[in-house]
């Protein structure tokens, strides 16, 4: 029979653990971008220690190879603004005013091919020209700019733009210290989190960190490599094969939109089918469809897989519902990161609860629909190829940095 003074004291803990949890969430949702801020930081610098180590394996300092990888990353970039910058910028600014007329243009052979026969006729739906001038007047009306209210409110837009821009700085700011601090010396944030672990637990805290960092590294370099081999075939394709206007953007905008998966991928292919429906009509509208959709099917079966393997795999109606929960609660950072932070999560989930808590390490269960619809459990053998996942990879790239009794520690 619990007393009194016992029922006091839970309820007093109970009520301060709630408080706790009410102030911690409270707190989360005032600093998230910052935390957002520091994850895309961390993401960032867990990507460059790929160079960074191996510059390491060449026989130089963590500190020298980090300011090497630094100073070619600057040097990347610098070499983009000057020679790749100004030709996007004028492409961008061509597709932008372009785009209205190259639409009318792909309608008009939309129509043209319509009416060239009563079987297209019957299936496709109508949409003339003066369908969509009526369609892009009336966007424009909803759109238009009360110009005597902005003369009013000059002076708070220049402060709203002034911020936004300041904000931006900052931003960019916070990522590259972020970024530097973390990639310079890692261990100290990886220690920090292995000293709040029970001391039977810390190898296994450090196996489950590793494959957290070997997730981030396949995700990060399928996106380095998604985005340049989009970018540079599509650009290809569309510029040298199909003669396509403006293709070093839109190689760029097709490369950009590998990395929100799924969602990224098929908008950018919208102005790509308007200006190449604008420059040669149907033919050279499918054509871009099927160059885009076979740069798409050789990179994600090929390229990918012969570079990285397959261990980075996702469902893709799993992909985007985090990328709409992510965008709900996020906002932009949510939408580019949904994916690197679903990889994390899955990993822990993995780790965590399937392998430690559920003792399911080396099972896994395979699900088969009979023809009659009636799901089946099947196990896979141990010593099948599916059922090795998840291997324990202690934190060893840094054990020259390490102190004697961290290097036992990870033995």
């Amino acid at each position: 029979m619990t007393t009194y003074p016992e029922f006091v004291r839970r309820s007093v803990s109970f009520v301060l653990i709630a408080l706790a949890v009410i102030a911690a969430v409270l707190l989360v949702t005032r600093i998230y971008p910052i935390l957002i801020l520091g994850l895309l930081s961390w993401i960032i610098a867990v990507g460059l220690s790929t160079p960074i180590n191996y510059l390491r394996r060449k026989g130089l300092g963590r500190g020298v190879a980090t300011l090497v990888t630094f100073a070619l990353s600057l040097v990347a970039l610098g070499l983009f603004i000057r020679l790749l910058l100004p030709a996007l910028v004028v492409q961008v600014d061509d597709l932008i005013s372009q785009l209205p007329s190259a639409g009318e243009l792909a309608v008009e052979s939309y129509d043209s091919l319509r009416t060239s026969s009563e079987a297209l006729a019957s299936l496709l739906p109508e949409f003339t020209v003066e369908d969509y001038r009526e369609l892009l007047d009336t966007t424009i009306d909803r759109s238009s700019i009360n110009f005597t209210a902005v003369a009013g409110s000059a002076l708070p837009l220049i402060a709203d733009v002034g911020g936004f821009l300041a904000n931006i700085l900052l931003n960019l700011f916070l990522i590259f210290f972020l970024t530097l601090y973390f990639t310079l010396d890692p261990l100290v944030y990886y220690r920090m989190i292995i000293a709040v672990i029970p001391a039977e637990r810390e190898k296994r805290a450090l196996e489950v960190l590793e494959q957290i960092r070997q997730t981030v590294v396949l995700w990060v370099g399928s996106m380095v490599l998604e985005v340049t081999i989009t970018a540079v075939l599509v650009a290809f394709a569309l510029g040298v094969i199909l003669r396509v206007p403006n293709a070093i953007a839109l190689g760029v905008l097709a490369g950009l939109g590998n990395i929100v998966p799924y969602v990224g991928y098929w908008a950018a292919l919208i102005p790509i089918v308007i200006f190449a429906a604008a420059v040669g009509g149907p033919l050279t509208a499918i054509l871009s469809f099927v160059f885009y959709f076979v740069i798409g099917i050789v990179e994600a079966n090929i390229i990918l897989p012969a570079n990285l393997g397959n261990s980075l795999k996702l469902p893709a109606a799993l992909i985007l519902l985090s990328q709409g929960i992510a965008a709900t609660l996020l906002g932009f950072w949510g939408v580019l990161l949904a994916v690197p932070i679903l990889a994390i999560i899955s990993t822990l989930v993995r780790e965590l609860i399937v392998f430690d808590a559920l003792g399911k390490r080396g099972r896994v269960p395979h699900i088969r629909e009979t023809p009659e619809g009636e799901l089946l459990l099947e196990d896979v053998p141990n010593d099948s190829p599916d059922a090795i996942s998840g291997q324990e990879t202690p934190l060893t790239e840094d054990e020259d940095d390490l102190p004697r009794d961290d290097k036992d520690a990870t033995a």
